[in-house]
């Protein structure tokens, strides 16, 4: 709280570097818990002269474009911003101020061959239409898969009732293609603490599954309840939905288990499921294939860390799940 490690170095008039780069990339997201009322100077490219400045409160508070709501903004957590902000050979950012408290500054880096714009706070015509774009689907509460992939697509639909000791076949194709989305519903199917039913995703006819998880756990569900709505997966109005791509390179094949549990009773779950998919196959030289690992720790050993991943090769990590509880009260 003291602000004692809340900066990179001082400069010699006191002021603070809360960030400083070289070469190429992009900062994806400034977070804060509190605001305060001072300036933010952005420096890039090696220039004595910083390129814009702004109070550090606009850049959250929608105010000051392009750092407009709700890409900006102000929930329970702290003040975010994910406008993104480019620069071609290093950027830094100083605080007109002698202390600061907690941040988080998240960049992403890039070759030296890639091609990067840096970052103006005017906006072209195309940057604008993006970000407003960015801006429609963030505020609307009744994005389809229409809204990330407007092209053709051939649906699957399932509407059954899958039983204990019963796997479903949600997909099954043996040609080439991507998966655009997985909508599954009603979710109230799914919730309780049994987790007993499963979805299994395979590619290409691999021995190890790319997905194979509880359902309520892949969709975001938390302690028997739905709790997760995000851009490209969660749980709304009564339905789970996965609006990553999944390219694949020759098959496809997307299963729903339900684990019987001896000395259960465990009852029937209806449920109506569409697979939304299309012929347009994986470019193994710029996409890679969807996986998600799922495991749990149920009684961790004292002083041993929770590993989330531990794999090797290339890609692209997108994300995490995580629920802890304590076991005893206090």
């Amino acid at each position: 709280f003291s602000g004692k490690y809340s900066f990179s170095r001082k400069n010699s008039d006191g002021t603070l570097v809360l960030f400083e780069a070289k070469g190429k990339g992009v900062i994806n997201r400034i977070w804060m818990p509190t605001h305060n009322d001072d300036t933010l100077d952005f420096y890039f490219d090696g220039k004595e002269k910083p390129a814009f400045s702004i109070k550090y409160y606009d850049l959250f508070s929608g105010n000051v474009y392009p750092f407009v709501h709700p890409v900006v903004g102000n929930q329970l957590g702290g003040y975010f911003c994910y406008v993104p902000i480019p620069f071609n050979n290093g950027c830094k950012i100083v605080l007109r101020a002698k202390t600061m408290q907690f941040y988080q500054i998240q960049c992403r880096t890039y070759p030296d061959d890639y091609t990067i714009k840096t970052f103006d706070i005017n906006f072209t015509a195309d940057e604008k239409a993006t970000l407003t774009k960015a801006s429609k689907l963030w505020r609307s509460e009744n994005n389809t898969l229409r809204d990330f992939y407007p092209g053709k697509t051939e649906i699957a639909v399932t509407n059954t009732v899958i039983k204990p000791g019963q796997t479903v076949s949600l997909l099954n194709t043996v040609n080439g293609g991507r998966i655009d989305g997985i909508e599954i519903g009603p979710a109230s199917s799914f919730t309780g603490l049994n987790k007993q039913i499963d979805i299994k995703i395979t590619w290409d006819g691999e021995v190890q599954p790319a997905v194979y998880a509880p359902l309520a756990d892949f969709f975001g569900y938390a302690f028997g309840s739905t709790s997760m709505q995000s851009l490209v997966l969660g749980s709304k109005q009564g339905v789970n939905y996965c609006y990553f791509p999944m390219p694949f390179d020759k098959s496809a094949k997307i299963e729903l288990i339900y684990r019987a549990s001896p000395g259960k009773s465990l009852e029937g779950k209806a449920f109506t499921a569409k697979v939304y998919y299309s012929a347009n196959k994986r470019n193994s030289a710029t996409e890679g294939k969807f996986y998600a690992w799922w495991f749990d720790d149920f009684k961790p050993a004292k002083g041993t860390p929770h590993v989330f991943l531990n794999i090797k090769g290339k890609g692209h990590y997108v994300g995490t799940l995580l629920q802890a509880q304590g076991l005893n009260p206090g």
